[in-house]
C-alpha cells in the first residue's frame, strides 16, 4: 500500500460486471441494478444519469460515472426520479 491506497480487486470485478450487464439492460430497453459479492449484503449500482436530462448518452455508461449504494438508497433515487418525471409531465 502506497499514497494511502488500498488494493481492491475485487472493484475490478464490479466494474467488468457493470460493462457486460450495462450492455444486456441497454439491448432489453433497460439499466442494470442490484449484485451481491459472495456472502455479502446485496448491493446497488446505478448509472448518475438517472437523474440527468440526458440519460442515453454514452458517455454516461462506464462504471466510472455510477453510484454504488443500498437497495434502499436506490429506491429513494428511483422515487424521487418517478416523482420528477411526473411533475414534468404534468400540467
Amino acid at each position: 500500500m502506497r499514497g494511502g491506497e488500498a488494493p481492491c480487486p475485487r472493484r475490478a470485478l464490479i466494474a467488468g460486471w457493470w460493462a457486460q450487464a450495462a450492455a444486456q439492460a441497454e439491448r432489453h430497453g433497460g439499466i442494470p441494478l442490484l449484485f451481491r459479492q459472495d456472502r455479502d449484503a446485496w448491493r446497488a449500482v446505478w448509472p448518475l444519469s438517472v437523474n440527468l436530462t440526458m440519460q442515453t448518452a454514452a458517455m454516461w455508461r462506464g462504471y466510472e460515472w455510477t453510484a454504488e449504494g443500498s437497495p434502499k438508497a436506490w429506491a429513494a433515487v428511483f422515487r424521487e426520479t418517478l416523482t420528477t418525471t411526473n411533475q414534468e409531465t404534468t400540467p
